[in-house]
């Protein structure tokens, strides 16, 4: 299907379609211009048990596939997703920076579950999401053994999840790599209200060309990203080389994995300065393992930690004790205020005491 008006496919109340090796080509004219617009429902009728395999959506104007609400129980395996793009974005222009959402693929379901499954996403382009845009309300998004490259977008250039949906991303295996995002999020940008579990998949060469979190950006106090296994490395951003997190965003660590050799270009004495700059560490270890893994995040992005210092969260109340010299302590604050702002999880609690020398020789 090449060169069609509008859209090659349109489907609305769609009960087992199947589509294999089919290509979606070069949609022009008026909106949504999309390779496939799954409608609305039609006199309650759902799109449902939807199969595209071996698919190829490229050159599309309005994105590669459009799902709109209704939509249930929809795999999509082995595509190529390829020079798609959603909205005017151009790197190049920041007036059309905010224009489009969902390059490849805008999922805009509620409280279904979504399969995409290998195949790759290419030089896609939107406002949001140049891979994909999440807006799936309550469901469940499961992105198997896919590779990226090249796709670009503001924020979240492979893929972005829209706030406040209860959206759960799975993302599991694959190699995520070569995106750019013009502010947070180089590969995929989290909104308040979702969750994504990181599934050993490989984050790798990602940009946040003017913002944070190279590989990952989360923000809002109901956004947690899960990480079991897999690498986010090699990844650069102002801030967070690796992973961005503001606003009590939260990001938990098991099971092995590797966050390393990530660049924050605003310090770039510090290497892999920044949130996820840092080597792996898990979310079960023990208060001795969890305070030198605190001591090491905060390491890189300049903190010193002297014999007698100490840091500590304690989970149960939601505070960050911090025990420091008064130097240390405002070089603290102020790295906390460079990433993002105060963070509401975050409390830091001082003391000063003054003795004499041979008070402290007599200890």
């Amino acid at each position: 299907l090449d060169s069609c008006y509008r859209q090659a496919m349109s489907v609305c109340g769609s009960d087992g379609l199947y589509c294999r090796k089919v290509q979606f080509l070069n949609t022009r004219g008026n909106a949504p211009t999309a390779g496939i617009d799954f409608e609305p429902p039609l006199e309650n009728l759902l799109n449902t048990n939807v199969c595209l395999f071996d698919c190829t959506f490229a050159n599309n104007d309005g994105g590669g596939v459009y799902i709109k609400e209704g939509a249930q129980n929809h795999t999509i395996q082995n595509g190529v997703f390829q020079n798609n793009s959603a909205g005017t974005f151009s790197p190049g222009d920041s007036s059309t920076w905010d224009d489009g959402w969902g390059g490849g693929l805008y999922i805009g379901c509620a409280n279904a579950t979504l399969t995409v499954s290998g195949g790759i996403f290419r030089n896609n382009h939107a406002g949001k999401g140049g891979g994909i845009y999440v807006n799936a309300s309550s469901s469940t998004v499961n992105i198997n053994d896919i590779s990226t490259e090249s796709n670009q977008s503001t924020y979240g250039a492979f893929m972005f999840v829209r706030r406040d949906t209860k959206a759960v991303v799975n993302l599991k295996g694959g190699s995520i790599g070569g995106n750019i995002s013009q502010w947070n999020g180089g590969a995929i940008f989290v909104d308040n209200d979702n969750t994504l579990n990181i599934i050993g998949s490989e984050l790798k060469y990602n940009t946040s060309a003017g913002g944070k979190g190279g590989a990952v950006f989360a923000q809002g106090t109901s956004a947690k990203v899960n990480m079991t296994g897999g690498r986010i490395e090699s990844n650069t951003a102002l801030l967070g080389g690796g992973i961005g997190l503001i606003n009590g965003a939260v990001m938990t660590y098991s099971e092995g994995g590797f966050i390393r050799s990530n660049r924050a270009l605003k310090d770039p004495n510090n290497g892999s300065a920044g949130f996820g700059g840092g080597n792996s560490k898990k979310s079960d270890e023990g208060e001795e393992n969890q305070e030198r893994d605190w001591k090491e995040f905060f390491s890189q992005m300049g903190v010193k930690w002297p014999e007698g210092s100490s840091i500590m969260y304690i989970k149960t109340l939601g505070k960050l004790y911090v025990r420091n010299t008064r130097e240390n302590l405002a070089e603290f604050e102020k790295v906390l205020d460079e990433l993002g702002g105060q963070p509401q999880l975050i409390e830091i609690e001082t003391r000063f005491v003054e003795v004499k020398q041979e008070d402290l020789n007599s200890l």
